[in-house]
């Protein structure tokens, strides 16, 4: 459940953010490829909590392109 949980809220970041943020396509590659190396929901839901910090940072700034 709480897998099924984390990938739903990667999802939604990824629809979300995706068409507003170009360097988030590498990002979110990286935070799938960490979550299937980790395997743990107590891991993913940390890479979750990092990615939603790294994302508010974000917004209230412009990406460096």
């Amino acid at each position: 459940y709480r897998k099924w949980k984390c990938r739903t809220i990667l999802n939604m970041m990824r629809h979300c953010f995706k068409w507003k943020y170009e360097f988030l396509n590498v990002f979110d590659h990286n935070v799938v490829s960490v979550v299937h190396k980790s395997g743990g929901p107590a891991s993913q839901l940390r890479v979750v909590a990092i990615l939603v910090r790294r994302l508010k940072q974000q917004i209230h700034r412009p990406p460096n392109a």
